[in-house]
């Protein structure tokens, strides 16, 4: 069954039209766009579309795996290899046979890990840690990040023969306040969710609530939408929800999205650094529970707080 990527708006069907049109290709595919706006739904959409559809999707979260064990987890180990080697382990790398190889949050990859990346990429060829068998890569990549991986480059924060093996072809996805006509569909796709999920009747927002849904900047974009939805659902006493429940965003955010500003990004940029301060802050500081509230790794929101405190 074909991976949905949600959208009405010309924007998404621009974005699917370009997807589809790449999917039969084995070329590398980069997916860029800002958190929580669907790129891994993106990356499924065009492995559902390919010649590899039926082979598998293997996963690699980019950000949550350390250097010292970069190795292991995408090219396997040996028995006896290293201190817990307790047995052979295949590689992210063996395991996606004939499939696609996602790198999620590939802007995260530290730099000795992405030259070791590059060259697996470049020869098709491995070995395992602790091993001399050389093992063939078969699978075709498709990476993802929330960065800007060209003015990466140019800052020498990612290595610009990785970035080029891997740019193929590229799709940016718009954050969701560039595409607001996605937005209905995306409140009543939740709440069909949450009908089944609590078994309660839950009304749809009237026009003028759904505009100003519209009009809402949505810093944490599609994810936060979801999350929005579903906590004024399950919090709501009755199944029509009150409009001052659907308008129930921080109020730190309200008055941040109804200042004035010419530079947009900086807004966002605002919007997104006081939403992140106010749940750690609500966490009491605890960066685990933080980052699962917010969905990002944790030690992607170790380097936003980092870069915050830098700005200061």
């Amino acid at each position: 069954m074909p991976v949905e990527f949600l959208g009405r708006s010309d924007a998404t069907r621009r974005l699917l039209a370009e997807a589809a049109k790449i999917a039969p290709s084995d070329q590398p595919v980069l997916i860029e766009g800002e958190t929580g706006t669907g790129k891994q739904v993106l990356a499924r959409f065009v492995h559902a579309r390919s010649e590899r559809a039926n082979e598998p999707f293997v996963s690699v979260n980019c950000a949550a795996i350390t250097e010292s064990l970069f190795e292991s987890e995408l090219f396997g180990h040996e028995k006896g290899a290293f201190t817990g080697a307790i047995g052979r382990k295949p590689g992210k790398l063996e395991l996606v046979g004939n499939g696609v190889l996602f790198l999620d949050e590939l802007g995260e990859l530290p730099h000795n890990c992405q030259a070791k990346l590059l060259t697996a990429l470049e020869d098709r060829v491995f070995e395992r840690v602790g091993g001399t068998q050389s093992l063939e890569f078969e699978g075709r990549v498709i990476a993802a990040t929330n960065r800007n991986l060209h003015q990466e480059t140019e800052k020498g924060a990612f290595r610009k023969d990785l970035f080029y093996r891997l740019n193929t072809f590229r799709l940016q996805i718009p954050p969701l306040r560039e595409r607001p006509d996605d937005i209905p569909l995306f409140v009543e796709k939740t709440v069909e969710q949450c009908r089944r999920k609590y078994g309660r009747k839950f009304t749809l927002p009237d026009e003028e609530t759904m505009d100003a849904l519209k009009h809402y900047a949505w810093p944490g974009n599609v994810r936060e939408l979801f999350h929005h939805v579903e906590r004024i659902a399950l919090l709501s006493e009755s199944a029509e929800i009150p409009k001052r429940m659907w308008l129930s965003f921080p109020s730190s955010l309200l008055g941040a999205s109804s200042a004035k500003t010419e530079d947009l990004r900086a807004a966002v940029e605002a919007f997104k650094k006081q939403h992140i301060l106010m749940i750690v802050q609500s966490c009491n500081g605890n960066q685990t529970e933080a980052a699962r509230r917010l969905g990002i790794e944790r030690t992607h929101l170790n380097r936003l707080l980092a870069d915050y405190e830098g700005r200061r």
